[in-house]
């Protein structure tokens, strides 16, 4: 592991198949090795080093407008995905001293999610689950995106599109959809930390149609040298998508920005796109999606954007566990967001009163039964629930308790 790395890291203790307990150290800062993981050998596991899946970067810079450098130079084919609304998976393997190894699922901070995540991915195929397992098997570590209007009822929210209405599009079922967007491959030893690498959009296809396993979908790909377009190689026309005439590639981009909202109108079907050129990613949102991310004069988030960032979070740790690390959370919410925001002191404030609202009413959902609101908050307190999130579970609870509308409620009521 190099020296650099310093100390940014999460221990995680795991139960996982065939090989028990386990415990790994989870990479947390925000770069190209964000949840990468060291798994700690013992009796039963080989120590080994998994791979990653970093949030992406813009394709435009959200504040001067300008191309990804690497965008910017590059030369060859660029793959224009749809961007889709849900969750990141990628498979992996475990290899334990018997000799063999066992196949994970790994959310982007999670060496072996638990939870919702589980409940979603019972929805993955059997031929889907024994392909992936192949891939695995032959050195690959597929990436998929699980998206789909079942996943709001299985209380998983993410985003702000209407999964309904892009699956009527699509002639899609209402329901759990995995689709591949990525692929790596194995390229060094177990303990290497750089020990996986990207292959290009052109082997991935090729892979994924060796095995049989579906893409995400397309909107175009276009053949570029170092910032000029030189042909439109296909464009699918998916959700009504309609490719912009520019021949200069940033204002092409800007303008197919202004496209995804344009399909947009009526209701919001996409998201935007995902781009892929030789080994790299980046992502092209619409620009009314991408607006909370360039709109940043007051310093203040917009509180979708902090809902949807928390959401996101609370795919990796329960409610309960973040309300007993309030500023562990509250801390890596801030990474998230000041992503995308330069935030003032207020902005800042902002964020942590609106943790403690969400943070309040999932946990009052989830373990409230009705009791003595006193005998809850003392137990609540003895579990090691931060003081802030307690009293504002105290208060929604005060102003709700016995209303017809509960739930509804207590999610009025803010504690911001």
């Amino acid at each position: 592991m190099p020296e650099w790395l310093g100390d940014a890291f999460k221990l995680e203790r795991n139960s996982i198949p065939r090989y028990g307990n386990i415990y790994a150290d989870v990479y947390m800062r925000h770069n190209k090795y964000m949840g990468k993981a060291i798994i700690r050998g013992n009796e039963r596991v080989e120590t080994q080093v998994t791979p990653n899946m970093p949030k992406l970067r813009y394709c435009i810079d959200p504040n001067t407008l300008k191309l990804m450098p690497e965008l910017a130079e590059f030369t060859g084919r660029v793959y224009i995905d749809v961007k889709r609304d849900g969750f990141n998976l990628l498979f992996y393997p475990v290899h334990g001293r018997d000799g063999g190894y066992v196949v994970l699922p790994k959310t982007r901070l999670r060496v072996y999610p638990s939870g919702k995540i589980i409940r979603a991915l019972r929805r993955m195929p059997e031929d889907l689950r024994r392909k992936v397992e192949e891939l695995v098997g032959r050195g690959y570590v597929p990436v998929f995106e699980a998206w789909g209007s079942e996943l709001d009822e299985m209380g998983i929210r993410s985003g702000i599109t209407d999964k309904r209405a892009t699956e009527d599009i699509e002639d899609l079922p209402h329901g759990v959809h995995f689709e591949m967007t990525h692929l790596l491959r194995r390229s060094g030893g177990l303990r290497e930390w750089d020990n996986y690498e990207p292959v290009s959009p052109e082997v991935r296809d090729e892979v994924a149609r060796e095995h049989g396993i579906d893409l995400v979908p397309r909107y175009a790909v276009i053949e570029v040298e170092k910032g000029k377009i030189k042909r439109v190689v296909e464009s699918s026309g998916l959700h009504g998508v309609k490719l912009p005439e520019e021949r200069d590639l940033r204002e092409f981009l800007l303008k197919l920005m202004s496209e995804f909202d344009r399909v947009n109108e009526k209701c919001i079907v996409t998201e935007g796109s995902v781009l892929h050129f030789g080994e790299n990613m980046c992502k092209l949102k619409a620009w009314k999606v991408m607006k909370e991310d360039i709109g940043r004069r007051t310093g203040i988030p917009p509180i979708r954007k902090i809902s949807s960032e928390y959401e996101k979070m609370a795919l990796e740790t329960s409610p309960f566990d973040m309300a007993k690390d309030l500023d562990e959370a509250y801390s890596k919410l801030m990474e998230y967001i000041e992503e995308d925001f330069q935030l003032s002191k207020k902005g800042k404030r902002f964020v942590r009163r609106v943790l403690v609202d969400k943070l309040a009413t999932d946990i009052i959902r989830d373990t409230y039964g009705g009791e003595d609101v006193g005998e809850f908050m003392k137990e609540m307190a003895n579990s090691g629930v931060s003081r802030s999130v307690i009293g504002c579970m105290a208060m929604k609870i005060r102003r709700c308790y016995g209303r017809p509308d509960f739930d509804e409620c207590i999610a009025r009521v803010k504690c911001y």
